[in-house]
């Protein structure tokens, strides 16, 4: 029976995780500006949440919430300007061990297909979160055993409402680290 990615990220220490999973692999880092952007003071959480629906809005053309549209749309924007095409939101993604559901899904870019995931925060970190690598590991994994997807990218994008800025971790190729992907799935069963 699968597993959620949330579930499986839980019960994966990154003591357990570390020896399998590059720490930074060295992704490009790439800011984005979102000005304009009027910072409420409310949690990241409840923040991220609205943010999430901003974009799946976006991108399916419904529109989304006026105060987190520039986010939406300055990642919308730059997924456009890599060249990736056939842009969905909230995509499920299961196999016989994963299953989760990736923020956006994307055709092209600097592979046959792209994951980006979404995380609201108040500031710009200056890694990417084991966790968040982790989880785009274990969708590509997922991805990989649904529809035999061997060329995929990834991105984490960091939202920051303090700064209005978007700080994007793009590893332009996932190899899926089978070991992290069996660790996390034995830890957790």
């Amino acid at each position: 029976m699968s597993q959620t990615v949330t579930s499986l990220i839980r019960h994966t220490s990154q003591d357990l995780i570390a020896a399998t999973l590059p720490q930074n692999n060295n992704p490009i880092v790439v800011d984005l500006e979102a000005p304009g952007f009027n910072s409420l003071r409310r949690s990241s959480w409840l923040s991220g949440i609205d943010l999430h629906r901003s974009i799946a809005g976006t991108v399916k053309g419904k529109g989304g919430s006026d105060e987190f549209s520039i986010f939406a749309s300055r990642i919308l924007s730059w997924l456009a300007e890599v060249g990736a095409s056939n842009m969905r939101a909230e995509i499920a993604v299961v196999c016989a061990d994963v299953r989760g559901v990736c923020d956006i899904c994307v055709t092209g870019g600097y592979a046959e297909h792209g994951i980006v995931e979404i995380k609201c925060c108040d500031d710009l970190p200056q890694f990417s979160d084991w966790r968040h690598r982790l989880q785009l590991n274990l969708y590509a994994y997922a991805a990989s055993q649904w529809n035999g997807r061997s060329s995929t990218w990834g991105a984490i994008a960091y939202c920051s409402l303090r700064a209005s800025a978007i700080r994007v971790f793009l590893f332009t190729q996932i190899r899926v680290q089978a070991d992290a992907v069996d660790l996390a799935i034995r830890r957790a069963a």
